[in-house]
């Protein structure tokens, strides 16, 4: 499977703009919302990176700024990220996968989550545990309310 993954500019079809060269495969990557050269990426193998794209080497080739350490990540694929709109520094996002978990990061150290909420449903005696495959965050809706959408078909209030 290829690891790298493409920008494209629409007015130049034929090559790329930029080549991102991540540890593992990008399955979702979101632009920051005021940084607009920064982008945080989820990776296949459940690994968390970011990328600046004004670190970039002469033939548009970027590799990730940081890369979250692989037994503090996801066990699944990542399927959804999205930073926090009312974060004072700008430098929180938090990502979901089939794994259960929604993790919290902070760009400034992916040496760990730092913080994770487990998808169980809560009237259920068994625990089920529901695969996380998209996230939806509007802090004018609500600072600390998101939407999850699940493998299994519901749409989970967080």
């Amino acid at each position: 499977m290829p690891k790298n993954s493409y920008i494209w500019n629409i007015q130049n079809p034929n090559q790329p703009e930029v080549t991102l060269e991540p540890t593992s495969p990008i399955t979702c990557m979101q632009w920051h919302h005021k940084i607009q050269s920064v982008i945080a990426a989820g990776s296949y193998n459940g690994s968390i990176c970011f990328f600046d794209m004004r670190d970039g080497s002469s033939n548009g080739t970027i590799k990730p700024q940081m890369t979250s350490v692989l037994e503090k990540s996801h066990h699944d694929p990542v399927y959804d990220v999205t930073w926090l709109t009312g974060s004072r520094a700008g430098v929180e996002f938090f990502s979901c996968s089939t794994d259960g978990r929604v993790l919290w990061w902070d760009t400034r150290d992916l040496s760990a989550p730092t913080d994770q909420l487990i998808l169980r449903d809560a009237n259920n005696k068994d625990g089920k545990i529901y695969g996380g495959t998209c996230l939806c965050y509007n802090q004018d809706a609500h600072p600390h309310k998101f939407l999850v959408g699940a493998e299994q078909g519901y749409a989970i209030m967080c």
